[in-house]
């Protein structure tokens, strides 16, 4: 499956719509992650972090965002050519009793992890925790938090040893 990510359009959006860890499990998993240009610059995760990743970004990705636009809940796919596209902005808030599932299936295992084995260890033991840091003891362990704001960055690894 191709996985495309678009830059968010909105005036003063710092979100992005998956992580480098996202970009990661979905690439282990055997899908293909296509990223619109600048698409993390709102939330100062440059393009070359999701490259790492195994991303591939940094254009109109073989038309996966050219002739996309937002669609609605009541028409939620467009066909332009060979493919679907489903482009319905803002999911949670047309189904929240769903979203709210599906935020807890995705996050009950590093919320129990967490609980059960301490920040520390839960972030030792899985990467994706410890990659969303932007902080830990007092130290600045995400390298675009710390390049925005002139700071020196330590890394994760180093701050939970």
């Amino acid at each position: 499956m191709k996985v495309g990510v678009p830059r968010e359009s909105g005036t003063h959006e710092c979100r992005v719509a998956i992580a480098t860890a996202g970009v990661r499990e979905r690439c282990r998993h055997g899908h293909e992650v296509l990223m619109e240009r600048e698409a993390g610059v709102g939330s100062s995760i440059p393009g070359h972090d999701f490259e790492r990743a195994g991303a591939s970004g940094g254009s109109d990705q073989g038309g996966c965002f050219e002739d996309s636009h937002p669609t609605t809940h009541a028409e939620p796919t467009l066909r332009v050519h060979e493919s679907v596209s489903y482009c319905v902005a803002t999911m949670p808030g047309a189904v929240p009793n769903t979203s709210t599932h599906a935020v807890t299936d995705a996050t009950l295992r590093s919320v129990l992890a967490l609980a059960s084995n301490g920040r520390r260890q839960a972030s030792r033991d899985d990467e994706s925790l410890a990659e969303g840091r932007n902080t830990y003891a007092g130290s600045v362990v995400c390298a675009p938090v710390a390049e925005a704001h002139g700071l020196t960055v330590l890394p994760p690894a180093d701050a939970l040893a």
